[in-house]
């Protein structure tokens, strides 16, 4: 489970202490524990405290709700998967596109699966976490990796209209890879499911249009 970074804007109070750190972190885990065993509307902030080993009233000392800990629960999940997949991204970026997009996929698609029933409560349950400002950036860094990668290898693949390619594919390298992580069926494996996406998304920027 990810530690407390740097504090959500919902947080009432900073923890800087490594007790309060502690603390945070506490109710973090805790969050994460009560939303899958009891769901997005069953999980209420006394659970919450209970679990964490606090009392309601510290933990109103650093979130304001049910959704603010949820949203800082999301931003340590966030920059955890970020941290851990910024590290290989250099040495990626200088591999033919489908090498690069296979291996960054399939640590994508693991990392997810680390925290797969949570990750099923969050996407299936909490409202608009798409829109939350975290959940976003890896978007973003997907955009941006995909974008590297493209130019680096722009002989092979067409890069005409890269923003408007760079936008549908991340929607649909986020849908992917959330289906692949929550609806895989048995008889097919995450190898093949990835090996798959990436020869998807390979073949729609090589594919030139048709003037």
């Amino acid at each position: 489970m990810p530690k407390a970074g740097k504090p959500a804007k919902s947080r009432h109070r900073v923890p800087v202490q490594a007790r309060s750190k502690a603390t945070v972190n506490a109710v973090l885990v805790a969050t994460a524990q009560v939303l899958v065993e009891h769901g997005y509307a069953g999980a209420s902030t006394n659970k919450i405290a209970r679990r964490a080993g606090v009392s309601i009233g510290t933990f109103y000392e650093y979130f304001s709700g049910k959704d603010a800990v949820i949203r800082a629960l999301l931003d340590a999940m966030v920059q955890e998967t970020l941290d851990r997949l910024q590290k290989p991204m250099p040495a990626l970026v200088a591999e033919p596109y489908p090498v690069a997009s296979r291996k960054w996929l399939r640590m994508v698609v693991e990392l997810l699966q680390e925290h797969a029933a949570l990750v099923r409560v969050i996407v299936e349950q909490v409202p608009r976490w798409g829109e939350i400002e975290t959940v976003r950036n890896i978007e973003r860094r997907m955009t941006e990796f995909t974008r590297a990668v493209a130019l680096q290898n722009g002989d092979k693949y067409r890069n005409d209209n890269l923003d408007a390619a760079l936008f549908l594919i991340a929607g649909m390298i986020r849908a992917a890879v959330l289906r692949i992580v929550l609806e895989r069926p048995a008889h097919l494996t995450v190898d093949q499911l990835v090996d798959e996406l990436v020869s998807i998304v390979a073949g729609y920027y090589q594919y030139g249009r048709q003037d």
